[in-house]
């Protein structure tokens, strides 16, 4: 089959009229096949949906109109070469294997981070304006919206039972907890969910390539509130930026944002700390899913670093009434 769908577009990696071998590449939290093809002009990558479940196909659809449509807002994102709608099958261009965590990492070079953090942040406040523009929420294979209902079940709810009870084995009930979840997912739902929202926007997900970043990954963009995709870039476990690192950019993130979107700014600084805490939850919740579920070990080591972001978030004095969260975190950070 693969070779199949690959053949239109031999003719963009080789003059060779021979099909090159495909090989199969990871994906970090992702079951989807990715596979490279390398020929003496290039290569490309090949994404397959996970199963051919209409859900999963619904999922290559949404890559597909999702990076079609940032694309044509001046995102910078993979070209995406061809789709077959029957299959579900992505080909796009190969942006390599250095995303923004590798490079910090193997850089170590503060200057160079400063630039390539500077460059994500244009990114982000770009996506989220120009692409929440003309966006047609009926391709959005997840929902099409950053609600309530998403909060308390995919984020507050995931982090009890993948990380609480699925990761940690403590023996703590959605019960306990939802006081102070409700309460959270009402005071970050008062911020409008009406612009483009990735809900991924980390490191990772940031590809190096030629010198400039690219946005991957976005398949699970809706609509949804500012300040998430931030927090998450913010409050990346991957890169665990300094907390002047992490001010300089929220200033200038809010000074650059200022010349494209109109928002209500000490509002904004307010509600940040809600939804950077569901950003918090959300994050363990993948963690501990991910290593004890999924099995993927490569996600426990960056577990400190997102309890220090939680724990962080929750020390600060506008979370002084989510008493049951507070006393459990402070439990269980310290074990």
């Amino acid at each position: 089959m693969l070779q199949d769908i690959i053949k239109p577009y031999l003719s963009l990696i080789t003059d060779e009229g021979v099909s090159p071998v495909p090989v199969r590449i990871a994906g970090d939290g992702s079951n989807r096949p990715f596979y490279r093809l390398s020929g003496s002009k290039g290569s490309l990558i090949v994404v397959l949906p996970e199963s051919k479940d209409p859900l999963h196909l619904k999922e290559s659809e949404a890559y597909h109109y999702i990076g079609r449509h940032l694309a044509a807002k001046g995102i910078p994102t993979p070209v995406i070469y061809g789709y077959d709608r029957t299959t579900g099958a992505i080909i796009m261009e190969d942006l390599g294997d250095v995303h923004l965590e590798r490079a910090v990492r193997e850089e170590n070079d503060a200057r160079a981070m400063e630039r390539w953090y500077l460059e994500a942040v244009e990114i982000l406040i770009n996506m989220q304006v120009k692409g929440a523009g003309g966006f047609d929420t009926r391709y959005c294979f997840d929902t099409p919206v950053y609600d309530r209902k998403l909060m308390l079940e995919r984020e507050s709810g995931y982090f009890v039972q993948a990380f609480l009870q699925g990761y940690l084995g403590l023996e703590i009930t959605w019960d306990e907890l939802a006081p102070d979840f409700e309460k959270l997912a009402t005071l970050a739902g008062e911020q409008s969910p009406t612009l483009f929202l990735h809900r991924d926007f980390q490191s990772r997900n940031l590809m190096v390539c030629k010198g400039r970043l690219r946005l991957i990954d976005f398949q699970g963009g809706r609509l949804g509130p500012l300040a998430y995709d931030l927090a998450s870039l913010l409050f990346d476990p991957y890169v665990d930026l300094t907390d002047n690192m992490k001010e300089a950019l929220f200033e200038t993130y809010l000074l650059r944002l200022r010349r494209q979107h109109q928002i209500n700014e000490e509002d904004f600084r307010h509600h940040f700390w809600y939804i950077a805490l569901q950003r918090a939850l959300q994050m363990l919740g993948a963690f501990g899913f991910l290593t004890r579920v999924k099995k993927k070990p490569f996600f426990e080591p960056y577990i400190p670093v997102a309890i220090k972001n939680l724990k962080n978030i929750l020390d600060r004095e506008i979370f002084t009434s989510f008493q049951k969260l507070r006393q459990i975190v402070n439990n269980f950070v310290t074990v």
